[in-house]
């Protein structure tokens, strides 16, 4: 077993982990025999806590809900072997050919893809993750379990369940502009941004949230769109006006390629200087790797000439 002590950043409210497993201990025709091996060796990754874990506190879960186990039923989980067939139909052992694993010593036996796992955190938790791994039957036959890419996740999942099995995608905030030209006059007292936010995959993500901080000479006054529930930071006086916003909506999902639309308009105050310039970020409470394109900024102008 193997324990590490993390910290979870203030600003992220979850983690996920990929996990591999490669083995010998697997038997071929596994789908059409529910006792595949006396052989069995099982993962468990364990968190302490009450948040983002399963009753039995371990979220090491695969994609369709089932353990990491070498006789593992799900026609996703061992991938890579030497008895493959791509059509993935009920009784195939495996979906692709074991060429990812020449080298790796377990050349002709069974391997799993990078499965990403995790679960839920408070933001600034401190918690406990531990590595278990055991072999019910015997030491003569091998299974490696591998381990990488430790990331933390923006945003609590509301949907599913919050632990186990974490989607990958890709949220773009793909785009901001102004309702008009934005060249406006000075006695201009609101001015309105239209924003997109799309997900561009490989998975579905969930727990769509735009965040913002209204800049110097504004302050927030609505939002239209599926994103509406509000979390504020209120920042101390004289900066009321200057406090983090989060909008959201619970258990909301895009599909890959899919976006939510809407428009948020801020109060321009008398003495807002004559360019102010508007940034909106979108986060998920899927894995991301990619935040080039999870925000946009927007100039606008006030001709106090």
């Amino acid at each position: 077993m193997a324990t590490f002590a993390m910290q979870q950043p203030t600003n992220m409210n979850g983690w996920s982990i990929k996990a591999s497993m490669l083995t010998v201990e697997r038997q071929e025709g596994v789908f059409n025999n529910p006792i595949c091996t006396p052989f069995e060796t099982y993962l468990v990754v364990l968190k302490n806590g009450t948040v983002g874990v399963p009753d039995d506190h371990n979220v090491a879960i695969d994609s369709q809900g089932g353990a990491f186990l070498t006789s593992s039923p799900d026609e996703t989980f061992f991938t890579y072997c030497d008895e493959y067939d791509d059509s993935g139909l009920s009784g195939v052992t495996c979906r692709d050919s074991d060429y990812h694993l020449i080298g790796s010593g377990f050349d002709d036996f069974y391997g799993t893809e990078w499965i990403p796992i995790g679960g839920s955190a408070d933001a600034g938790e401190a918690f406990q993750l531990k590595f278990a791994t055991w072999d019910r039957g015997t030491n003569a036959l091998d299974t490696t379990l591998l381990f990488d890419d430790y990331l933390p996740i923006a945003e609590k999942r509301t949907f599913d369940t919050d632990f186990g099995y974490q989607y990958t995608s890709d949220i773009e905030m793909n785009k901001l502009v102004p309702v008009g030209l934005g060249i406006f006059p000075a006695t201009t007292t609101s001015v309105t941004l239209q924003y997109t936010v799309k997900n561009n995959g490989p998975e579905q993500a969930g727990d769509i949230t735009l965040n913002f901080t209204p800049p110097k000479g504004t302050a927030f006054n609505s939002i239209t769109g599926p994103l509406t529930t509000m979390t504020k930071v209120t920042a101390q006086a004289p900066f009321a006006d200057n406090s983090f916003y989060k909008f959201t909506a619970a258990g909301n999902v895009l599909a890959v390629g899919e976006n939510h639309s809407g428009s948020i308009t801020f109060d321009i105050h008398p003495d807002a200087p004559a360019e102010i310039q508007f940034k909106i970020s979108a986060t998920c409470s899927s894995a991301e790797k990619l935040f080039h394109n999870n925000y946009l900024i927007q100039m606008i102008y006030i001709d106090k000439l």
